[in-house]
């Protein structure tokens, strides 16, 4: 029996060996997906809040209709309004 801590090698070519990369790879892409959407909305919210005609209720608006700040800044002034 082996004690908590040691490693345990598997022969590259077992099926186990994949399935063990895959799910580390998998996690990892999520994870680093998850934090460039919590960095592109970060990045985001610090542009509008330069902006001093806008509050916070406008803010959230904005951001559930447009998914960057490019799209806010092409967009007409009554898509805006809208």
């Amino acid at each position: 029996m082996r004690e908590s801590g040691q490693s345990m090698r598997l022969p590259a070519g077992a099926g186990l060996f994949h399935l063990l990369q895959r799910v580390r790879d998998e996690a990892h892409r999520s994870a680093v997906s998850y934090h460039l959407q919590l960095r592109i909305k970060r990045n985001l919210k610090s542009l509008l809040d330069e902006i001093e005609s806008i509050g916070e209720v406008m803010k959230k608006s904005l951001l559930k209709v447009f998914p960057n700040i490019e799209a806010i800044a092409g967009a007409s002034m009554d898509r805006l309004r809208a």
